[in-house]
């Protein structure tokens, strides 16, 4: 496996990658994103109190899909140093969640990144993007599809993307 992250700047940018990376028929169990939740809000076009994804994706007369999908079950987080913050995917809820126990500070975020691979600077890049309104999104696939999904996300003008597969124990 393989674990490809990226920032994007333009969150309607982002919407169009995950959309791209489902219709390739990349699982979207697993991709995660974090983002601030106002910039969410202010770019996904949806009614989040008719939003019940968990049993369809249907809202009304339209249809959650993409981003709008990922983040409409979600409940945002209150963090200290990214503000109140949608995490979506496991992997996504367990660095938030290292990022929000008593004590903690963006650079325990930052050092969760780094345990997944990301370099020092780009976790660095990443949680000041974050709390700047950018989304960090990632994504984990077969090695032998990480290329394509790499492209698809750089399609949608994706910044800072970094792979890494996990060392064996």
């Amino acid at each position: 496996m393989q674990t490809i992250f990226a920032q994007f700047k333009n969150i309607p940018d982002a919407g169009a990658a995950v959309k791209a990376l489902t219709n390739a028929g990349f699982p979207r169990e697993e991709i995660n994103v974090i983002v601030q939740d106002q910039h969410a809000k202010s770019a996904l076009d949806f009614n989040r109190s008719r939003a019940n994804v968990d049993v369809t994706d249907e809202v009304g007369d339209i249809e959650l899909s993409g981003l709008a999908l990922l983040i409409g079950g979600q409940q945002p987080v209150k963090t200290t140093t990214l503000g109140n913050v949608y995490a979506t995917g496991i992997m996504a809820t367990t660095l938030i969640k290292a990022a929000t126990e008593p004590g903690q500070t963006t650079a325990n975020l930052e050092t969760a990144f780094a345990d997944f691979g990301v370099p020092e600077a780009t976790a660095e890049a990443y949680c000041t993007g974050i709390r700047n309104g950018n989304l960090v999104l990632w994504l984990r696939t077969q090695e032998g599809r990480a290329a394509e999904a790499a492209n698809l996300l750089r399609t949608h003008h994706a910044e800072s993307l970094v792979t890494y597969s996990p060392t064996p124990v």
